[in-house]
């Protein structure tokens, strides 16, 4: 597998069969359509120029031994996440999944009343999916919706500029369906001496 330009490019030697069986982007590659079925190299900066080695690699990591955090717990936020973006890009279901069950993982190691995917997370997910109904997220939007309202306003008082604008739509939606959901079983009746000055 060869990433990057080709004035700094990195070769990368993988198991095609372990590959090919994760990731529908690599099962089509080397499944003889494509112009490189005889060398059986696949660049990758062709198809996805923004992938870094290091994320390539952190991918390839959590195929070979099918986890992503280790015993000491030690992935932050974002590097999950880039490795579900990597798996997001090669049409790898399996390690998504995993990428998604690390985060809640790590979220409720932390605590998830106190502790939400910031900025940086925010960024790399909104940046490398396409879809509001990507499942990553929804669970990184459900986080946020669970985090409180006096935490959550306060937090958004700070970052709502840098925000990605479809993160804040999806909050807004998602806050917007839980207050319904919690109000179904009452009736929701607006006093207008609610909205009047003393």
């Amino acid at each position: 597998m060869l990433i990057g330009p080709d004035t700094d490019r990195s070769e990368l030697h993988i198991h095609l069969s372990i590959i090919a069986a994760r990731s529908e982007f690599f099962a089509s590659a080397l499944n003889g359509r494509w112009n490189n079925f005889d060398t059986k190299i696949v660049d990758l900066y062709k198809a996805a120029p923004d992938l870094v080695l290091e994320d390539v690699a952190h991918y390839l990591e959590a195929v070979y031994t099918n986890q992503i955090d280790d015993e000491n717990h030690s992935k932050r936020f974002d590097d999950i996440c880039k490795v579900y973006v990597v798996a997001e890009r090669l049409h790898d279901v399996q390690t998504r999944n995993l990428a998604v069950e690390a985060l809640y993982n790590r979220m409720q190691r932390l605590d998830p009343t106190t502790t939400v995917p910031g900025p940086k997370c925010l960024d790399i997910i909104y940046e490398g999916t396409a879809s509001a109904k990507d499942l990553m997220r929804k669970l990184i939007v459900d986080t946020w919706c669970t985090w409180g309202v006096d935490r959550l306003e306060d937090f958004l008082e700070d970052f709502l500029d840098t925000a990605p604008r479809q993160f804040l739509v999806e909050l807004a939606a998602a806050a917007v369906r839980k207050l319904v959901e919690d109000s179904e079983d009452q009736e929701l009746i607006l006093d207008v001496k609610a909205y009047l000055e003393d």
